[in-house]
């Protein structure tokens, strides 16, 4: 039975919102492992990262990060 008009919203964290969740613990694991994500990853979006950046303080830790 198929069943039309259902529709299911769910969130999913990008790979740009796992930067900034490290990046609030802030332990060296995480920084070594949000280097490593950017180095993966050369299409993030830069902008979305600096705009939350800003939002949550972590500019400074960003701005940090080579990429």
């Amino acid at each position: 039975m198929v069943e039309s008009g259902l529709e299911t919203r769910i969130h999913v964290a990008t790979c740009e919102d796992l930067i900034l969740l490290k990046m609030q613990a802030g332990r060296l694991i995480d920084q070594a492992n949000c280097q490593r994500l950017l180095e993966l990853n050369p299409n993030l979006d830069r902008e979305y990262l600096k705009l939350w950046a800003g939002r949550l303080k972590l500019t400074s830790a960003i701005d940090k990060l080579e990429y």
